[in-house]
């Protein structure tokens, strides 16, 4: 995998293939289908699931304090917050 922007998360199917917030090109499921896409992802890809505790650490951080605003767009971002938000305590964990 290469490099991965946490500050931009698109979830626009098929826009960036690094993103483990991004569904695969022609995927146009339910939102339900797209939060057990990315809880699958999670389960069993570590690199996604690093990047998603990356993610929500970087979202939980106050505004402040990073250089660039987390943007999250496309049809499933509304989830993504709530995906974000689930995985904080993770995120806090892991940084301990």
């Amino acid at each position: 995998m290469g490099l991965y922007n946490v500050a931009f998360i698109d979830t626009t199917p098929g826009a960036n293939a690094e993103c483990p917030f991004c569904p695969p090109k022609g995927n146009e499921g339910s939102p339900q289908e797209y939060w057990e896409l990315c809880r699958s992802r999670y389960k069993a890809d570590l690199c996604f699931s690093q990047r998603m505790v990356v993610a929500a650490s970087y979202a939980a951080r106050p505004e402040n304090t990073v250089a660039t605003k987390l943007e999250v767009v496309g049809p499933y971002a509304e989830l993504v917050w709530k995906i974000l938000a689930s995985l904080k305590g993770t995120a806090e964990a892991s940084s301990s």
